[in-house]
C-alpha cells in the first residue's frame, strides 16, 4: 500500500469516527434515544460507547503512524 493511501485512509475513518459521533448526539436522533425513558446513566454509557469506540480507532491507525 502507499503512504499516501494509507494516509488518505486514516483520514476517512478518523472523518467517519466523527461525524458518527456528531450525529448521534447532536441530530433529532439524540431526542429519541433521550426521551426513551432510560436511565439516568444513559448519556454517560453512549459517551463511554463513543469514548471506547475512538480509543480502538486509535489503536488500530497506530500501526499507519507517520
Amino acid at each position: 500500500m502507499s503512504r499516501l493511501f494509507t494516509r488518505v485512509r486514516v483520514r476517512e475513518c478518523t472523518l467517519i469516527a466523527v461525524v458518527f459521533v456528531l450525529l448521534l448526539f447532536l441530530s433529532p436522533v439524540a431526542d429519541f434515544w433521550a426521551g426513551l425513558g432510560a436511565p439516568w446513566y444513559a448519556p454517560y454509557l453512549v459517551w463511554g460507547i463513543a469514548i471506547l469506540c475512538a480509543f480502538l480507532l486509535q489503536r488500530y491507525l497506530k500501526k499507519y503512524a507517520f
